[in-house]
C-alpha cells in the first residue's frame, strides 16, 4: 500500500481537538500535549459507500492443483476389484484487499466491499461482500468444501492410486468507489497525570473540519452538506473452480 495517498484522519481530528480545547480557557493551557489523552468518537459520524467498480480485471483458470485427498488400493488377487472412492474435503479461498487511496481512521476503515460478479459467479465461500478492517493489505479466509463418491476399478495383481485433485484460479482487480462523510466528530480529552480525569469534550462537523484541509480536497468534493472521498484499491481472490478424480495405475511388482 502507497501510505502516501492514503490520509490518516485520527491525528488530523486529534491535533484539531488539542487546537479547540487550548483556545477554550486560560486553565486549557496548563496542560501538555503528552499528559492529555484524546479519544476520538465516531457514532455521530457516517460513512456510506457507493458508485462500487471493478476495473483491469484479470482471471488466470488453472494456475494450480493441489491433491486434497488420495487413496491408494493393491489388488494381489487374479480377479477384478472393485473400491469405494468417498471423501469430504475442504480447501482455503481468499481474498486479499488492499487501498491505494483514501483514508484510514487509526489502523482501521471498515469499508464493505460487494464482489465483483465474476467472483458471485463461482462458489468461493464469501458471500456476496468482503469487509475492509484494515487500509493496509488484509486477507481474509473462507472454507470450500468438496465431496466425491465413486467406484475405483483395480486390476489383479495392480496398485491403483486414486486422488482428488480442485484446480484453482486466481482474479486480480483494481476497484474504486465513493464514500459519503457527513456528521458531528465528538473528542473526549482527559488528563493522564490525574487518572484520566475528564478535561472537556470537543465537537465539530466532521465536514467542515476535513475541508480546510487541501491536501484531502484534492481526493474529495462538497455535495449536499456531505464530503464525498473518492478511494481506489486492489483486490485479489484464489478459489477453487473445479474438481477431478485423477486415477494413476501399475503393476505390483513395479
Amino acid at each position: 500500500m502507497d501510505y502516501a495517498n492514503i490520509v490518516d484522519l485520527d491525528p488530523l481530528i486529534k491535533n484539531w481537538a488539542w487546537t479547540q480545547f487550548q483556545k477554550s480557557s486560560k486553565d486549557a493551557k496548563k496542560h501538555e500535549y503528552k499528559n492529555v489523552l484524546l479519544k476520538i468518537n465516531w457514532n455521530h459520524t457516517e460513512f456510506s459507500t457507493f458508485d462500487l467498480e471493478y476495473l483491469n480485471k484479470d482471471r488466470s483458470k488453472g494456475q494450480r492443483s493441489q491433491v486434497v485427498f488420495k487413496s491408494i488400493y493393491e489388488n494381489n488377487t487374479k480377479e477384478n476389484q472393485e473400491n469405494s472412492f468417498t471423501t469430504e474435503r475442504t480447501t482455503t479461498s481468499t481474498c486479499t484487499t488492499a487501498l491505494t487511496q483514501g483514508f484510514s481512521k487509526g489502523f482501521n476503515i471498515e469499508l464493505k466491499l460487494a464482489l465483483p460478479e465474476d467472483i458471485m459467479e463461482v462458489s468461493t465461500g464469501f458471500g456476496r461482500e468482503v469487509t475492509m478492517e484494515k487500509g493496509s493489505e488484509e486477507t481474509h479466509e473462507e472454507s470450500l468444501t468438496w465431496t466425491a463418491n465413486s467406484s475405483v476399478q483395480v486390476r489383479p495383481k495392480h496398485r491403483t492410486t486414486a486422488s482428488l485433485v480442485v484446480t484453482e484460479e486466481e482474479f486480480h482487480c483494481d476497484f474504486r468507489l465513493s464514500v459519503r462523510i457527513r456528521g458531528r466528530i465528538v473528542v473526549v480529552l482527559t488528563n493522564l497525570l490525574d487518572n484520566n480525569s475528564f478535561l472537556s469534550v470537543v465537537e465539530g462537523n466532521i465536514v467542515q473540519l476535513l475541508s480546510s484541509h487541501q491536501d484531502i480536497m484534492r481526493n474529495c468534493r462538497r455535495e449536499n452538506g456531505c464530503l464525498i472521498w473518492s478511494v481506489t484499491g486492489k483486490s485479489k481472490f484464489r478459489y477453487g473452480v473445479e474438481q477431478h478424480i485423477k486415477i494413476d495405475e501399475e503393476p505390483l511388482d513395479a
